[in-house]
């Protein structure tokens, strides 16, 4: 992928904060970098990292020049985490991944955001929890956040591709919208 694109920052799924030697079934921070990621996920629901080993796994990222992106299931845990100082944070609670039922709290967003700014202003926030249409991606970056995730409404979609080209161009849209206001 990262060899057929040069707009998109390639991200990987996970990361472990080992050092290349022992390590059978582990993913290395160099062969991710070698294989053209930009930067990897860390602590997606599925996979839970320990705060100590969120910790790790940035500094590591951070030692081979990826950039890292770390899921958090709350405000609080993003406090904590950015502690760590990660290019990026995603929140995304645990409980609303996937449903369709959910929908984006707006108030929440701008809480957190105000709340992390204080802490570290260049760490991006993204949220992503309850992005099913085009007009939550919209209101999401209204609200201040600086992307968001969507992937349960994209693979479930009757036309996966032709939904992620919809949700590419309202973030893009909205994006200009707002920048071009500050």
């Amino acid at each position: 992928i990262a060899k057929a694109t040069h707009h998109i920052k390639i991200f990987a799924q996970h990361m472990d904060a080992l050092r290349p030697g022992r390590g059978m079934g582990s993913t290395l921070p160099e062969a991710l970098k070698s294989a053209g990621a930009h930067g990897t996920f860390l602590n997606h629901a599925e996979r839970k990292l320990s705060l100590p080993e969120i910790a790790a796994a940035i500094d590591r990222a951070r030692e081979v020049g990826l950039l890292s992106l770390v899921c958090v299931d709350n405000i609080e845990q993003a406090l904590c985490v950015s502690e760590f100082r990660p290019n990026l944070l995603l929140l995304e609670s645990e409980a609303q991944i996937g449903r369709s039922d959910a929908s984006a709290d707006i108030g929440h967003i701008l809480r957190a955001k105000e709340q992390l700014s204080g802490i570290d202003p260049t760490i991006s926030v993204m949220f992503s929890s309850g992005i099913h249409t085009e007009a939550d991606v919209a209101a999401v970056i209204r609200a201040g956040a600086e992307g968001t995730g969507c992937t349960s409404a994209i693979m479930c979609a009757d036309d996966p591709a032709a939904k992620m080209e919809s949700m590419l161009r309202t973030l893009r849209r909205t994006w200009d919208e707002v920048r071009s206001k500050l």
